[in-house]
Formats: structure tokens, C-alpha cells, sequence
């Protein structure tokens, strides 16, 4: 975020948010909600990396896919992604556009990708933060994941958050 000189920067972030995660067909669930957190770091204005993790209570199985488990399932994640957001040299405070990049490591309570209970999955993405003021902001964000197991299947997520940015 591009601050001009007499305002302050806060390069930590805290984020929390609801999402939800839509599955390709061989993942065999039904789209489903989750709630994630993040810390985040601001190296510069136009860069940043965070760590995050994800909980999804109960997944259900939607009974037409290759994993062969039924009933509900916990999804849970750990992710590591880098932002780089776009820098006009002034202060895009409403608007604040980035590119998302990074990977994590998801796992389930049951066989939940191709037979497996955990899988590798590089992510990328796209999102848009408004800044309220130095401290708070509202981010939306739309994050593509390849699930690398014994197959890829492919996920893709939505979540819409509020970032506490603190530290000097």
C-alpha cells in the first residue's frame, strides 16, 4: 500500500475470514464453508508474504468422485503466499489490487484426495484490499489451488476478510 510520507506504515497484518471452496469432481465434495486466519508482513509498499491456515468443520461428499468416502469431513490447511500488489505511486485507498502466489499443505478426517488424507497444493491468485483507514482494511480475495496427491484435482476459494494491520 503506498502511504505518502506523513502517514504512518504498519508492516504486520492480522486477517480473519469466511470462505468457501469449491471442488473439481474428483475431489468428490460439495462446495464448502470455511473460516481462515493469516499473519502477514509488508516488505514494501508493493510486496508482502503471509502465513495462513484454514478450517472447514464439515465437508460433505458429494458421491460422484474417484475418493470413495461418504458422509461429512473436516478440510483443513496451512498455506504460504506471497502479494504483490499494483503501485501507482499514490495512495490506493479504495481500490488496492494484488497477485497472490504461494502453497500449502491441506488434509482431511478422511481419504479426501485421491484415496489420501493430505495433499500439496500450489496456489495463485487474485484479490483487492480497501484500506478503511492505516489501520484496518477489507479484502476480498478469489485463490485457485492443484491439489498434488496421486492425481491433481483443482479447487478454487472465495473469501472475503478484515485485516488489523499493527507494528511500526
Amino acid at each position: 500500500m503506498a502511504l505518502p510520507d506523513n502517514e504512518q506504515f504498519n508492516p504486520w497484518y492480522l486477517g480473519a475470514s469466511p470462505g468457501v471452496m469449491v471442488f473439481q469432481r474428483g475431489v468428490s465434495a460439495n462446495p464448502a464453508q470455511y473460516a481462515a486466519l493469516r499473519l502477514g508482513y509488508e516488505y514494501t509498499p508493493t510486496t508482502a508474504l503471509e502465513f495462513g491456515g484454514l478450517l472447514a468443520p464439515s465437508v460433505r461428499n458429494s458421491s460422484h468422485g474417484r475418493n470413495g468416502w461418504n458422509g461429512t469431513s473436516r478440510l483443513y490447511g496451512l498455506h504460504a503466499d506471497a502479494l504483490f500488489h499494483w503501485d501507482s505511486g499514490v495512495l490506493i485507498r479504495w481500490c488496492d489490487p494484488y497477485l497472490l502466489a504461494g502453497a500449502g499443505v491441506y488434509g482431511g478426517g478422511k481419504p479426501f484426495f485421491n484415496h489420501g488424507r493430505a495433499a500439496f497444493a500450489p496456489r495463485l491468485g487474485i484479490g483487492v484490499m480497501s484500506h478503511l483507514t492505516e489501520r484496518v482494511s477489507l479484502r476480498a480475495d478469489a485463490v485457485a489451488f492443484c491439489f498434488a496427491n496421486r492425481h491433481a484435482d483443482f479447487a478454487a476459494s472465495f473469501e472475503l476478510a478484515l485485516v488489523w494491520h499493527f507494528g511500526e
